[in-house]
């Protein structure tokens, strides 16, 4: 993994401000990322150089990065899985993507928790502000010691203690899915992917 655009984006984000403000600061740059599905950023050996080059990506790649850049501020971090099913009634699908979010199979929603003050809070930069307008949860603000929202409404929540376990997780329950499982989900990836792009 090509490691020098994190530190660069490590330091633009944080030099010459207090511990408080630094990690305020990373959660606000990467919550506001552009939120997209590339699956290829789920591999964390891909995500923090892909997610920066790329300026895109979902839950799982943007808390791979909030991790470690929580790390570098000397912040404990674990990972928490939310299960989850895409067929919300609070967001604004249109009729063909309601359709395939009732066919698919619950997802896998990564956020962080992150020990502050000697407590274990949630910390979700998952959805950028603009995507509020399809009636999805953001997180507009986060005063660096409290909960934030959880991104979906969870079915079930998993502790990994690192990166890799939650990444055996994932591949284990995902491989699991039918070939038809993978291509409606390929499909509604896109249609998300050009929903969202249309309310920025």
């Amino acid at each position: 993994m090509d490691r020098d655009n994190v530190e660069l984006k490590f330091h633009e984000w944080t030099d010459g401000l207090n511990s408080i403000a630094q990690r305020i600061s990373v959660f606000e740059h990467i919550r506001d990322i552009p939120y997209a599905l590339i699956t290829s950023l789920y591999d964390p050996e891909k995500a923090l150089s892909g997610l920066i080059d790329g300026n895109a990506g979902s839950c799982t790649p943007k808390h791979f990065l909030l991790g470690d850049m929580f790390q570098r501020l000397g912040l404990k971090v674990r990972y928490i899985t939310s299960t989850f099913i895409w067929d919300s009634p609070a967001v604004d699908y249109s009729p063909e993507m309601r359709e395939l979010s009732k066919k698919l199979p619950p997802e896998y929603h990564l956020s962080c928790l992150v020990l502050i003050d000697e407590k274990w809070v949630l910390v979700d930069a998952t959805w950028d502000i603009p995507l509020e307008k399809g009636g999805l949860p953001v997180n507009h603000t986060w005063d660096g010691f409290s909960e934030t929202k959880n991104a979906v409404t969870p079915l079930e929540m998993i502790e990994h203690l690192s990166i890799a376990e939650r990444n055996d997780f994932t591949l284990m329950m995902r491989g699991a899915w039918s070939n038809e499982i993978l291509e409606l989900r390929d499909h509604f990836f896109g249609l998300f992917n050009e929903w969202v792009g249309s309310m920025r």
